[in-house]
């Protein structure tokens, strides 16, 4: 800390410790457009390019907002499983158990 009382901003930090981009945006989300632009120009669908630049707007944006937003989506998918009978069990487990007395503990304490 300064002696007035702010926090000194180190550029040399804050460059070494942010996520590497092309154009303002992720490597991953960069491939990803790149790849649906190519396969678009493969397909000779054209007119379906200008959803390109969108695609890229859109994420720019996200990116500033949070910068690594889809590393922590591909975590998030990759160790939160989805259960397709959620609604029916009242959890995302298989386990009937497990529901039933996560479910009956919270009407418990509802009520």
């Amino acid at each position: 800390m300064a002696k007035t009382g702010k926090v000194r901003n180190d550029e040399l930090f804050k460059g070494l410790t942010r996520i590497p981009t092309i154009f303002g945006i992720s490597y991953n989300l960069f491939f990803i457009n790149l790849l649906l632009g190519m396969m678009l120009m493969v397909l000779k669908l054209f007119i379906l390019l200008p959803g390109c630049v969108v695609i890229f707007l859109v994420s720019y944006i996200v990116s500033k907002h949070e910068p690594l937003f889809m590393e922590l989506l591909s975590v998030k998918l990759s160790r939160c499983n989805f259960c397709t009978n959620k609604s029916y069990y009242g959890g995302n487990s298989y386990a009937l158990l497990s529901s039933l007395l996560c479910f009956y503990s919270y009407i418990y304490i509802v009520s």
